[in-house]
């Protein structure tokens, strides 16, 4: 027996149904069997269904190339760091060299100036003896008059000049040092830059990174995928 619609519709019309005839029934009860949704609707859907599958997959190859993008700007991140932890430790280790060489430029200095005082202190004890021959040869009392006052003058330039010499040699044999003290400093100061370096490099993980990257990007797009489907 043919079956009817029970719109009275045309069985290919969008969400129509229709009663089973009595031979196709079981139980003697009556079944509604609905023809369901119209084949351009579900078109629709499949064609919505692999738009959403293909920005997935699109927007999974841009997680994948920021991932790795992460990965290498983590490595590069290290050698950078390692690479100016390497600068900084050889210009520690020049500078404690330049340290050490103005220590022996202040101790060259140091001898410099004892061996002219030395020098200086002989040539006023030669022009003292000269002084004194002279006026032993005049016939007059060494160590009275005017004799007296020649040898005072005499060995108050000697102090003066002695004096000088020391203040000279100190002056350039501290400069020298304080350089030196800078030099250390300047090393110090470049020794710990280069451990903290290398300490933010080792705190730098490649793996972590791509591992951050792809969860935060997973995330989003199975979000957005199934919103998407929704």
């Amino acid at each position: 027996m043919p079956y009817q619609s029970s719109q009275g519709q045309n069985p290919s019309a969008s969400n129509s149904f229709y009663v089973l005839p009595s031979w196709a029934q079981t139980g003697g009860s009556s079944h509604v069997v609905g023809y369901g949704s119209n084949p351009a609707v579900a078109g629709t859907d499949v064609n919505a269904q692999g738009a959403n599958a293909f920005g997935a997959l699109m927007a999974a190859s841009g997680a994948a190339e920021k991932a790795i993008g992460s990965y290498y700007s983590a490595k590069t991140n290290i050698y950078e760091l390692k690479s100016r932890a390497s600068t900084l430790e050889f210009e520690a280790s020049q500078s404690r060299v330049d340290a050490g060489m103005a220590e022996i430029d202040a101790q060259s200095i140091l001898a410099a100036g004892r061996f002219e005082k030395g020098q200086r202190s002989l040539n006023y004890a030669q022009e003292a003896g000269m002084l004194k021959a002279g006026t032993a040869a005049s016939g007059v009392e060494i160590g009275v008059g005017n004799a007296a006052e020649a040898e005072a003058s005499l060995e108050l330039s000697k102090r003066i000049d002695m004096l000088t010499v020391t203040t000279n040699t100190l002056q350039a044999a501290g400069q020298s040092r304080m350089r030196g003290a800078q030099l250390k400093g300047r090393a110090l100061l470049n020794e710990a830059s280069a451990r903290n370096m290398h300490r933010a490099a080792n705190l730098i993980s490649p793996g972590r990174e791509l591992a951050k990257s792809l969860y935060g990007s997973t995330a989003q797009i199975v979000a957005s995928f199934y919103m998407g489907g929704a």
